[in-house]
């Protein structure tokens, strides 16, 4: 909306105050996150993860994690807390990558086709395109459908065509309805649609829900200052999360319901503490809302800063594997991790080698460890 209200005026749209407006929104609590976390998994994780968690946090610097983690075949789902502190970065990376192609579509739409309606012509074609690859793709490459952007792209073309098409909320008791019916549909989203639904045709779900809360009226419950204070918080919030039950299910393992949820209330505290001393005051500087060209300079310092830190891990863990302490576990973890004859690995388990040997009521019981 801002895009095309910048065109319409103008005739043209800034690039470099679009990008500079993204830079001051996105960067500067994300860097933060990568080097924090890496830090503390310097001291958490074995050689090993570190180095993972090194690779992925260079990934997210450069905006490439959900690339680096389609090619590593993470289900995003099976991690419960166990693989890398980043793996939620992926849809970040969507939409960085989904801001690199949207300000020249709109240009483009906008100058060669002189009105609106080419507009919702060319993303209701694109949108279209992008859910069919997603759905034949589904059944055929999660991964790839899951975590690519062109997979994604039929997600942000609805949003875009939400702006387009409705200028005013529709007029009660219908936009009441559409609102209702949108918060519904997520709840249900939430409750009966599992792992297994996504990727594929069912992600229409919350996707479209979204949309009717956007078209029609909010209920008032969305109102509810409690949940305005945690939208605030929102973007935050998801960057911690997921690194606190990551390095809390390092330290205390197995993780139960409370130490999640003590997990969640600490990085809930880290993100208020990052938002008001961090992000908004960034984000609303008038000083660098001013010097769009400054914000890219400072946008290339930042991705440097979170990429080094992910080498210096990387180093860090190299030295790590030379400690003597560290030595069986270094050989294990290098270990084939081919399950033995007669062991197996369950479904959604894959972590999990389960072995059979001999009689299962037999007075001894012996433990394959490594």
């Amino acid at each position: 909306g801002l895009l095309i209200a910048e065109y319409e005026a103008s005739q043209k749209i800034s690039l470099v105050q679009f990008y500079a407006r993204r830079v001051r929104r996105l960067l500067p609590a994300a860097a933060l996150m990568i080097a924090v976390v890496l830090v503390a998994c310097a001291f958490v994780f074995g050689p090993r993860e570190l180095l993972t968690a090194a690779r992925s946090g260079q990934a997210a610097a450069l905006y490439l994690s959900n690339v680096w983690f389609a090619g590593d075949s993470a289900d995003y789902f099976a991690q419960s807390g166990t693989g890398s502190p980043f793996v939620h970065t992926w849809s970040l990376a969507v939409e960085e990558q989904f801001y690199l192609v949207w300000p020249l579509l709109i240009l483009l739409s906008l100058k060669f086709g002189k009105s609106r309606g080419t507009l919702v012509a060319v993303i209701s074609a694109l949108s279209a395109a992008s859910f069919a690859a997603c759905f034949l793709l589904s059944y055929r490459d999660a991964q790839t459908a899951f975590y690519h952007s062109p997979l994604r792209a039929w997600q942000f073309g609805i949003g875009a065509l939400v702006v387009l098409q409705v200028k005013d909320r529709f007029p009660h008791p219908i936009g009441a309805l559409l609102g209702w019916s949108g918060l519904i549909g997520i709840l249900f989203s939430f409750l009966f649609l599992s792992h297994e639904s996504y990727p594929g045709w069912r992600g229409i779900f919350p996707t479209v829900s979204t949309a009717l809360i956007l078209i029609g009226r909010p209920p008032p419950l969305l109102s509810a200052r409690p949940l305005q204070w945690l939208g605030g918080l929102s973007y935050s919030w998801y960057l911690w999360h997921w690194p606190a039950l990551t390095l809390a299910t390092a330290v205390v393992h197995p993780l139960t319901a409370g130490g999640k949820l003590i997990a969640l209330a600490a990085a809930l505290g880290v993100a208020a503490t990052t938002h008001h001393l961090l992000e908004n005051p960034i984000r609303f500087s008038a000083y660098l809302a001013a010097r769009p060209a400054l914000n890219i300079w400072i946008a290339a310092a930042l991705t440097l800063l979170a990429f080094g830190a992910g080498t210096a891990a990387r180093g860090f863990s190299r030295e790590l594997e030379q400690d003597p302490r560290l030595a069986q576990l270094v050989a294990a973890s290098r270990d084939d991790a081919r399950p033995a004859p007669g062991c197996y690995t369950e479904a959604n388990s894959a972590d999990l080698v389960f072995c059979t040997r001999g009689a299962a009521s037999g007075a001894r019981h012996i433990v394959l460890f490594g």
